[in-house]
């Protein structure tokens, strides 16, 4: 910029010249100050020309920046040294003098659940100024008039739909409704004092909001007012009610039931739960007529209530058995909808036919008529049950059922209630209050259009606001609408629903388990009672194995080693005398020093003999060391090559177990493991590729596919005349993925196996006394459990302690064992 031309100035050309020596000096930092939101066509339309003199402008020439909420106005310079205007450029459109993207911002924030505050927060965590109180607050209003008008509009519209369609079904149009209310505050069960509620009311044809209702305790500007004791200034109470928070929803439904009354709608059914005195307040105050139907889901609910509280009395009734009772109810009474009689005739069943008394069943849907034989899938042992004072509790139950049979043959659901109140809460979470200004109204209002017209009611509230839609907004509004489609459409089918059902399963049977493992771990008040801190109630049992999967490498990004070992016999706990390995390049042999005798039949297989502290081999001294020296050396022969996969010939069995016992006894163990990635087993590889064969040992392999035999049980000649039998009769890389093993897998099965030796002793006893069979106490030791474990287990939850840590899921599989019988001789074994 140039000098200034000395003289006389006006004042308002002194200013002129003041902002411009000040636009100089904070250039470089009006650059990098953020704007909030741009629209960039607007931006590039008022940067153009110059409202004076039409010349291009640009942003290196900004003075200054005023933001409007996320809006701002750019004070940019002309450069035309005749001109030197200073021209304001918006950042975006305006409606009405109100900044498009401020009314969004409110929409936004209402449609997400957001405040003031958390949008603030969110928008100084971005370095983007925040927003005022007073204008978020109008926004708002603004926006929030336009969504109570939409809502309007869209209840009407399903009012008359419900009508229509009532009428085309039953000839009239006496309209049946679904209601629910709502809480901005969770109660305690003991307590309820929310301040606010909202309350639905739903078509059950349509299954759309034809009408909602709000009621709110308290005014925030009444409140402040009468805090600072002043008049309150003129202004929308928000205060609609002043009883407590129980009557909130009978009192909602009345009003909604006699408004739709005066605008021409008959209601003359009613659904909703048993929870309130609604239904006898509509009969006294709208119409002694009403009818009420009951809710499918909170009968079910307290069906499942009851049947749990007689579970304290009878331990036979197992959770399994329950839902099984629960399944048939419902069942019963889904099938005889509309016929109270048939309900009344069937229920009796309900404590017969699971006990085997089929004198109540109906042929229609009890296979004993068909086949005497049958088996109950759902119930222990496919037997029916044999408890009688479980019967005669159950009976007793459900005779309270059979007296109700007429609401039972005409249940229907308040589900979309229950989804209503969800979206509410999205929008109103109940750990922040806005009932007591007009913002809870706000978001009410926008889940009943939600509800009704789905997430394109964005793009309707910014057509009707004066605002543009919005490509990005109709885009996820559509697609979000798509996607709630597709997931109701998948959810009422079988399938979902049976997964469904089979996750809820799974989730109940791991939060036992693991509950029966860690014992007392949270209880209210337990820390102050010391008696119940032992270590018997806070010792964990140990948790099942987790089996990794990893998937298989490419054939040719691996490397191939064979390797075979000789030992002092043919246990698994035997010891190392000669160890050999053979890859590509070069070979690997080392004999070892045993740390105790070799066994007659292993010197008579291998020739080796350990005498005077020498090994010998028919008589001559072999160079051996120690196992250490040995092992360090294998691994320094396997570093010298990368992704190693050892192959050898029933390695997965004996091999690997006496290389990992030797390794982890000389702490080499971590070390080796980082040199491999795998193992293949040779044996089952050869049963793959050559079936039929009468012998798969190693020297009969050589014999039948060589025609000659070798001096076998050599690790170095064995490894020799494995590499040559594998080379030359299989393709590898055809079968690879089948016998490929990861060292994972082993390494799993090795501590499997010490656990197995650690564990066995202490189950001797259940062997003894035929409680277990060996083959069932070696599952037991080798899952990681003990007979302190077992006795920590009952102790804690009885038979069903054993029953959830048997049944605990283990890989793809349970830890132990599913079979009750077991479980319960277990069980019966402890107990005495």
């Amino acid at each position: 910029m140039g000098r200034f031309r000395q003289g006389f100035l006006s004042c308002k050309q002194k200013q002129k010249i003041e902002s411009i020596r000040k636009g100089q000096n904070i250039r470089q930092t009006a650059r990098t100050t953020i704007v909030e939101f741009v629209e960039l066509g607007v931006l590039a339309d008022h940067l153009a020309a110059c409202k004076q003199c039409g010349l291009p402008l640009s942003l290196q020439n900004c003075l200054n920046i005023t933001t409007c909420g996320l809006a701002a106005v750019l004070k940019v310079l002309c450069v035309n040294q005749s001109c030197r205007n200073i021209n304001a450029i918006p950042t975006g459109k305006q409606h009405n003098r109100i900044w498009d993207v401020n009314t969004k911002l409110a929409t936004a924030s209402i449609h997400t659940g957001l405040g003031e505050r958390q949008v603030n927060g969110f928008l100084s965590t971005l370095n983007i100024p925040p927003v005022s109180h007073r204008m978020f607050d109008e926004r708002q209003k603004e926006i929030g008039t336009v969504l109570e008008e939409i809502a309007e509009k869209s209840m009407k519209e399903w009012t008359e739909k419900e009508k229509s369609m009532t009428k085309e079904c039953s000839g009239n149009e006496d309209i049946t409704v679904a209601v629910d209310a709502g809480w901005q505050k969770r109660g305690s069960g003991r307590s309820y004092d929310s301040l606010t509620g909202h309350c639905s009311m739903i078509g059950t044809r349509t299954g759309m909001i034809l009408d909602y209702s709000l009621r709110s305790r308290t005014c925030r500007v009444c409140v402040t007012a009468r805090r600072m004791k002043k008049i309150p200034k003129v202004h929308t109470c928000r205060k609609n009610y002043s009883g407590s928070s129980k009557a909130m929803e009978a009192d909602m439904v009345v009003q909604m039931v006699a408004d739709a009354r005066i605008k021409g709608t008959n209601i003359m059914t009613i659904v909703g739960d048993e929870d309130a005195t609604t239904i006898a307040r509509l009969r006294n105050k709208v119409d002694k007529s009403i009818i009420k139907l009951s809710d499918s889901n909170h009968v079910k609910k307290t069906l499942g209530k009851s049947l749990f509280a007689l579970r304290n009395k009878h331990s036979r009734l197992t959770t399994k058995i329950i839902y099984y009772f629960m399944k048939c109810f419902n069942f019963l009474v889904a099938q005889a909808r509309g016929r109270p009689e048939e309900i009344s005739k069937n229920l009796p069943a309900l404590s017969k036919h699971p006990f085997g008394d089929h004198t109540s069943c109906n042929p229609g849907w009890c296979q004993s008529f068909e086949d005497s034989s049958m088996k109950f899938r759902s119930l222990p042992y496919g037997k029916p049950l044999k408890d009688k004072q479980l019967q005669a509790s159950l009976s007793t139950l459900f005779s309270n059922y059979i007296t109700q049979s007429e609401k039972l043959a005409n249940l229907e659901s308040t589900q979309g209630n229950e989804s209503f109140n969800n979206t509410v809460a999205s929008k109103a979470p109940k750990n922040r209050h806005y009932g007591s200004s007009g913002s809870l109204g706000y978001r009410v209002a926008a889940s009943v259009v939600q509800k009704n017209k789905g997430h394109k009611y964005l793009v309707d509230a910014n057509r009707t606001a004066g605002l543009s839609p919005g490509v990005h907004t109709s885009k996820v509004s559509t697609l979000r609408d798509l996607q709630y489609k597709k997931r109701k459409a998948i959810a009422i089918t079988k399938k979902a629903k049976l997964r469904r059902l089979e996750l809820k399963t799974e989730r109940n049977q791991d939060i036992s388990s693991c509950e029966v493992r860690e014992g007392i771990s949270y209880q209210s008040g337990i820390d102050m009672e010391e008696s119940r801190l032992d270590p018997e109630n806070i010792t964990e049992i140990p948790p099942p194995r987790t089996s990794r999967i990893e998937a298989s490498p490419k054939h040719d990004s691996v490397t191939e080693i064979f390797f075979d070992i000789e030992a002092t016999g043919l246990s698994r706990s035997s010891h190392i005398t000669q160890l050999a390995a053979k890859s590509a390049a070069e070979s690997f042999s080392r004999f070892v020093l045993p740390q105790h005798q070799i066994t007659p039949k292993a010197a008579e297989i291998t020739g080796l003999t350990f005498e005077n502290g020498q090994l010998l081999s028919k008589g001559n001294v072999l160079p051996a060391v120690h196992i250490k020296k040995c092992l360090n050396d294998f691994i320094s022969f396997l570093e010298k090559t990368k992704n190693n996969v050892l192959i050898g010939h029933n390695v997965q069995t004996y091999d690997c177990v006496l290389l990992y016992t030797s390794l982890q006894k000389c702490n080499l163990l971590d070390k080796f493991k980082s040199t491999v990635i795998g193992f293949i087993d040779t044996l089952p590889l050869f049963k793959l590729s050559h079936p039929g064969l009468n012998s798969y040992s190693q020297t009969n392999l050589f014999e039948t596919f060589m025609n000659k035999s070798y001096d076998a049980h050599r690790a170095d000649e064995d490894v020799d005349a494995l590499c040559t039998l594998v080379n030359k009769n299989i393709e590898l890389n055809v079968h690879f993925e089948k016998v490929y093993i990861p060292e994972c897998v082993i390494s799993d099965k090795f501590k499997s196996m010490k656990e197995l030796h650690k564990n066995l002793p202490s189950l001797k006893l259940l062997i003894d006394r035929k409680i277990l069979s060996l083959g069932m106490a070696r599952v037991i030791a080798g899952s990681g459990l003990c007979l302190e474990h077992l006795k920590l287990a009952f102790s804690r939850n009885g038979s069903k302690g054993i029953k959830d840590l048997f049944t605990e899921k283990s890989g793809s599989g349970v830890r132990v064992t599913k079979s009750e019988k077991i479980i319960r001789q277990v069980s019966d074994f402890l107990k005495d």
